[in-house]
């Protein structure tokens, strides 16, 4: 493929992988770049952003000489500058944690000829690799841990160092900083034969499945919440229909003490997400298609209700309120805190002492999953929090995202002891970055490509005594936990967002480096000891 033939949009585009990987159908009925026709405002506020905290990495001015200029219609207020100063200090200070030998900015990363993307940072020394990706959307918040974007990035990432510097980095780090949500910097670390096997086992089926016609689509939380189609797709009907009916299959009226006991919410809650997600999507489409002329039976649209504002001039208003009235017409106020900081400028506030006269209350109880990093708050919090309990918090997803994706044709090889060499394949489907001698006798990939296939298949994997645990709050230890008790490849894909290849591969590595037993039935199911 030349510059010539390139299309403007990756066909299978990193930033998109979270749907095209579970759902191949997608790239048919919503090719990556045809999403929307005009881009959303939070959309443009990223690119802006993401444009302006690159020119402050590479000419050393600070974001907040853009304070109160207008980029690209979007306004550049405290809240942006002081995000993208997170973003410029933090991409510092990992350049200098590790010694870093040289480092890029939104620069292009080729993982294949159909697979490309704009990685917004990247350093490296001698044995790591790092890669940043700065996230301005505060509706959403993005994990670092098996973030397909950055890992796609990584590897297109690895494949330019060896290739233009003959470095090799053995372990890479992920870094996610999302500057307006709580825990901003969100970090995961994996080897460099991880992201290989990863790609084997996890990209490289779903690119031939694609890539064979297939046209399935597979509904799911993850891959639909961007999704175009979302609102019309058939499969995706019926897949909520079926969710919704078990969701509430169970409810029996007249139970003691409530409806649903505190196990039933845990389980219900993350399906009622998917299931509210794609109602508003329905509502949003019937809303567009009933703006655009067409006839929705049994609807109609009328003038909602709006609030009444003076139609005059507001110094006549004034005066007639004053002079005729005989009323107040203004009502003075103190500014607020964020008005104050705003008008000083965060850093003239501080010097100031501004923060000694601010205090901050507490926030309107939110209900999230465990995983959430913020601190618990107290069991019994109903007096602190009782102006907030009859008032359910909904919190509306405001980040969209927009990019590109891969299949591969040029391999980097890293042969023990030789020089380094590019090779061209012949195919896309037969990539291997570098392995070492010892890596790759390791690697245990073919058996496990077959389980759960519907035959005979029955695997064990031998590990032994010392088994430890993988790293707390990681996918890998969610996947033990579930082989402890006995589940289905599928099940445990559904309940981790994920592929089913996905948790074949953190099998094999609870077996190769936890050193647990594994057993896969021709069932599907799976139990780790």
């Amino acid at each position: 493929m030349t510059e010539e033939t390139k299309p403007e949009h990756s066909p299978y585009a990193p930033s998109a992988s979270n749907r095209w990987l579970m759902c191949p159908g997608s790239i048919v009925l919503a090719p990556v770049g045809e999403e929307e026709d005009e881009p959303s405002i939070y959309a443009q506020e990223g690119t802006v952003c993401h444009d302006i905290a690159a020119i402050c990495l590479k000419t050393g001015v600070l974001p907040e000489v853009y304070l109160g200029t207008v980029v690209d219609e979007i306004n550049i207020t405290q809240e942006l500058v002081d995000g993208m100063q997170m973003y410029v200090d933090e991409v510092k200070n990992i350049t200098r944690e590790i010694g870093a030998k040289g480092g890029k900015v939104e620069f292009e990363v080729g993982i294949t000829d159909e697979c490309w993307g704009t990685l917004d940072f990247c350093t490296w020394n001698d044995d790591l690799a790092v890669f940043v990706d700065l996230k301005m959307g505060k509706g959403v918040i993005v994990d670092a841990e098996e973030n397909t974007q950055l890992m796609l990035y990584a590897i297109g990432g690895l494949k330019y160092l060896q290739k233009e510097l003959n470095l090799s980095p053995q372990q890479v780090r992920l870094y996610i900083v999302q500057p307006r949500t709580v825990n901003p910097v969100r970090r995961w670390d994996v080897s460099r034969s991880e992201l290989i096997h990863w790609f084997q086992d996890v990209v490289q089926p779903a690119m031939e499945k694609i890539k064979s016609g297939d046209t399935t689509c597979v509904p799911g939380t993850t891959q639909c919440r961007w999704c175009s189609i979302s609102a019309t797709c058939p499969e995706q009907k019926d897949y909520i229909l079926a969710e919704a009916e078990g969701v509430f299959a169970d409810f029996v009226p007249g139970a003691e003490q409530g409806v649903l006991s505190l196990t039933d919410l845990a389980d219900l809650l993350p399906r009622l997400e998917h299931i509210q997600n794609w109602v508003n999507k329905v509502k949003e489409y019937a809303m567009i298609e009933a703006l655009s002329g067409k006839k929705i039976p049994g609807y109609k649209l009328v003038e909602g209700r709006s609030n009444r504002k003076w139609g005059a001039d507001e110094n006549e208003v004034a005066a007639f309120l004053t002079e005729s009235c005989k009323i107040k017409a203004y009502k003075e106020s103190l500014i607020t805190p964020t008005q104050a900081e705003k008008e000083l400028g965060k850093k003239v506030a501080t010097q100031l002492g501004l923060n000694k006269y601010i205090t901050k209350p507490p926030g309107k109880p939110t209900l999230v999953p465990a995983s959430d990093t913020r601190p618990e708050i107290g069991a019994s919090v109903e007096e602190e929090f009782k102006e907030f309990i009859e008032v359910p918090e909904q919190e509306v997803p405001v980040d969209l995202v927009t990019d590109m994706f891969s299949s591969i044709d040029t391999l980097i090889v890293d042969q023990p002891g030789e020089p380094k060499e590019v090779k061209e394949l012949s195919a896309w489907d037969r990539l291997q970055l570098s392995l070492d001698a010892e890596e790759e006798k390791e690697v245990k990939v073919t058996s496990f490509s077959e389980i759960a296939t519907g035959g005979d298949v029955v695997m064990q994997l031998v590990g032994h005594d010392n088994a430890v645990s993988p790293k707390a709050g990681t996918k890998r230890l969610d996947v033990l936990n579930m082989g402890k008790g006995g589940v289905t490849i599928k099940d445990a894909a559904k309940a981790l967002g994920c592929t089913e290849n996905m948790i074949k591969m953190h099998l094999r590595y609870l077996n190769e480096q936890n050193g647990w037993h594994v057993t896969v039935y021709d069932t599907g199911e799976f139990t780790v000891k």
